[in-house]
């Protein structure tokens, strides 16, 4: 039986979580800050803007495959799946009847092996879509079966493709921690940081080079944990291990 990714099972209830005033999650990093003896109360500084880039070039950013070393966590990116996770895109117009022309394939293992994805069927497949054609670097992402303004933001806030990085965040920062830094929430829509690569081979320099960005940007860099990509088969089905498809 193929196991369905937990990412399209908390996008399945992301209409009624839209339409609330706000997250649980959201809710509770607020009432911690309140509580939160520090020289940067939340009253007391807003989160820096960010934004998408303008300047990147789509189809270039999306022809190959993009390797995450170090993510934030997130309802459907809990921190037992940071192993061999790396994100794909095919341009097309032919994936949902609502207009996304991106299809999104996400990949993830379990330590033990266990391998997790989105997939092709209408139920668990997602696409993306550029919200505003002069700022191509924000993007927007939803099962394809969802209409577009259930998306969840996707912003390429860095990028270089000749350094083979890209940083990605769900979206403008809104949470303060407390220490002069922002998070985005934790949740489904509006949450997740994440460092790219164009290798799974880690390299540390362009790590903290990333890093050092994000920082520059008012992210707070304590939410964001390491991927592992030591000894990965990244043909390892979904719902299977490594184990179990070379059995198969």
């Amino acid at each position: 039986m193929v196991r369905t990714s937990p990412l399209l099972l908390h996008f399945a209830a992301v209409a009624e979580d839209r339409l609330s005033e706000r997250s649980q999650s959201t809710k509770r990093h607020n009432a911690n800050l309140r509580s939160f003896s520090s020289p940067w109360r939340k009253e007391e500084y807003e989160c820096k803007k960010v934004a998408g880039l303008k300047d990147v070039d789509i189809d270039t950013y999306i022809d190959g495959r993009w390797y995450i070393h170090q993510q934030a966590v997130t309802e459907y990116l809990p921190v037992e799946q940071n192993y061999c996770v790396f994100a794909e895109y095919t341009k097309s117009d032919d994936f949902s009847i609502w207009g996304y022309d991106i299809k999104v394939k996400n990949y993830s293992q379990t330590e033990d092996g266990v391998a997790i994805g989105s997939g092709n069927a209408w139920y668990n497949s997602l696409c993306a879509f550029v919200k505003d054609e002069s700022v191509p670097g924000e993007l927007a992402v939803a099962p394809c079966f969802l209409p577009k303004w259930l998306s969840g933001p996707y912003w390429i806030v860095a990028y270089d493709e000749k350094k083979g990085y890209a940083l990605i965040s769900g979206g403008q920062p809104t949470v303060p921690t407390g220490n002069g830094k922002c998070t985005t929430g934790d949740g489904t829509n509006d949450s997740g940081l994440w460092i790219f690569a164009r290798s799974p081979d880690r390299d540390d320099d362009l790590i903290k080079e990333v890093r050092a960005m994000a920082d520059d940007m008012g992210f707070d860099l304590s939410i964001l944990n390491d991927v592992n990509h030591v000894g990965c088969d990244y043909d390892v089905q979904p719902g299977t291990t490594q184990v179990q498809q070379a059995v198969v």
